[in-house]
């Protein structure tokens, strides 16, 4: 943890992940991504990354707590509201993209290390302490008595500049390819 020492580590409600960033009073990202600009020109970049060889139950959960927070916590930009068709109205989802990537266990750490250095990028994990508590209240207690909890992360997701985030992260394959 001596690492995180210069981090601030927040324990939000209803979710189950450690939350460390450098900068936690510079508040959401910039809201630049719009339905009609290309990702590829967003300041703001998403990425999901989950250890290699995860059930795809616990993959799936993780990227559904993960993302959830994520969004809470970056403050990210939904979209309108769409229609089909026949009329039916399906609410606006988030309008920046998420890939999900794959990697190991230990580079999921040094993913974690790294993206928790970089200023102004947010790193949330999922780790195996958040995992298995039952209840919030028991996950903040199990991990005030995990020693390096980070050993043994489940999923991580990274949000910030485009070029930071695609730095630490441009090596790893989607998931499934």
């Amino acid at each position: 943890m001596a690492l995180l020492d210069s981090c601030s580590i927040d324990a939000m409600s209803r979710t189950e992940h450690v939350i460390a960033t450098l900068d936690p009073a510079a508040g959401p990202l910039p809201a630049d991504a719009t339905t009609t600009q290309s990702t590829r020109s967003a300041e703001v970049k998403v990425v999901l990354v989950v250890r290699e060889g995860l059930p795809s139950n616990l993959a799936a959960n993780a990227a559904a707590v993960l993302g959830a927070s994520i969004g809470a916590v970056r403050d990210l930009p939904l979209g309108p509201d769409a229609v089909d068709a026949s009329g039916t109205v399906y609410e606006g989802i988030v309008t920046t993209p998420v890939p999900v990537l794959v990697t190991g266990a230990e580079e999921l750490r040094v993913l974690f290390r790294q993206a928790a250095a970089q200023e102004g990028t947010t790193v949330l994990a999922l780790t195996e302490v958040a995992r298995q508590a039952r209840t919030y209240d028991a996950y903040l207690s199990d991990l005030a008595q995990a020693r390096e909890a980070d050993a043994d992360i489940v999923a991580l997701v990274v949000a910030g500049r485009r070029n930071q985030v695609t730095k630490i992260t441009k090596r790893l394959p989607l998931l499934g390819a």
